[in-house]
């Protein structure tokens, strides 16, 4: 997160380059959700189940 305020500078915010960074940022976890999607899904479903 400290890295994005580089994009804040005293002449003004560099709006499209911080939400790029912001994109790529985010991008991973994005892949990483729908690759282990049913992993997840399925962990959730069997630690709700009563004995």
């Amino acid at each position: 997160m400290k890295r994005l305020l580089f994009f804040d500078t005293t002449q003004g915010r560099q709006t499209n380059l911080l939400m790029a960074a912001i994109a790529m940022s985010v991008l991973p976890m994005i892949v990483l959700f729908v690759i282990l999607q049913k992993r997840l899904i399925h962990g959730i479903q069997m630690g709700a189940v009563k004995g």
